[in-house]
């Protein structure tokens, strides 16, 4: 009978994994997720990457029409096994930023962009008082290709 009530609880824990939950004193708590998000900085903010593990390709867009040629650092704390990608579409106000690994790896936590001072040269970002940067058009992808992007970042 402990043998029948231990596989079945192993069953339960592993169907509330399968779906993302795990269950801890009779509370049901949402399992971990990958996030993307801007963060300022000296001179200007980068956009902040956390993996609950599960990512391997990242492609968002960075709205902001004061970002310039050469005002933008693209990957620059990722290893060499990870490709960045950034392009500047100035005319429509956007940054498109891609990172992903040849071998399918997941991307660490890293910041994946940053974006310098956009203004007069001074050194410090002045964003329109008005217009904050966004990320928009957010898709995480697994290592199979399958759209993982989290609810809040649809």
């Amino acid at each position: 009978m402990f043998k029948q009530l231990t596989v079945a609880a192993a069953a339960l824990l592993l169907a509330g994994v399968a779906f993302g939950q795990s269950e801890l004193k009779g509370a049901v708590v949402a399992a971990p997720s990958s996030d993307l998000f801007t963060a300022n900085g000296k001179g200007g903010y980068s956009v902040e990457f956390v993996n609950a593990g599960n990512v391997a390709g990242v492609q968002f867009d960075i709205q902001d029409s004061g970002i310039k040629a050469g005002g933008y650092t693209c990957g620059g704390s990722l290893s060499s096994a990870f490709q960045s990608s950034c392009t500047l579409h100035a005319e429509e106000g956007f940054l498109r930023v891609i990172v992903f690994s040849m071998d399918n790896a997941a991307i660490p936590d890293a910041t994946l962009v940053n974006i310098s001072s956009a203004s007069a040269g001074n050194g410090k970002y002045k964003a329109e008082a008005t217009k904050r940067p966004s990320i928009n058009g957010v898709i995480f992808s697994d290592n199979q290709g399958r759209n993982v992007t989290p609810d809040h970042l649809d």
